[in-house]
């Protein structure tokens, strides 16, 4: 789970973003593989996500923060939401 984090902290330059597998030449799709609806990036995880509007309430105040700071919380929600299935 750090290293999941780390990534995502690291500017979305993490393997389970679409966005960086295309940027690196490792995808064909750059589009969110969970929902197909939009550009699969940092961004797209923390606020676009179709899934995740219900889950923020479990973590109040500014996402990009909460990434960074709260990781227990951040990993809860990403659980949560579904959008990153880890055990």
């Amino acid at each position: 789970m750090r290293v999941v984090l780390a990534r995502l902290r690291c500017n979305g330059k993490s393997p389970i973003l679409q966005k960086n597998l295309y940027d690196i030449g490792a995808s064909l799709c750059d589009a969110c593989l969970q929902c197909g609806q939009s550009l699969d990036d940092l961004h797209h995880a923390l606020y676009d996500y179709p899934k995740v509007d219900f889950f923020w309430s479990l973590i109040p105040g500014d996402h990009m923060e909460s990434l960074r700071q709260s990781p227990v919380e951040m990993i809860e929600f990403l659980r949560a939401s579904q959008w990153l299935p880890i055990a």
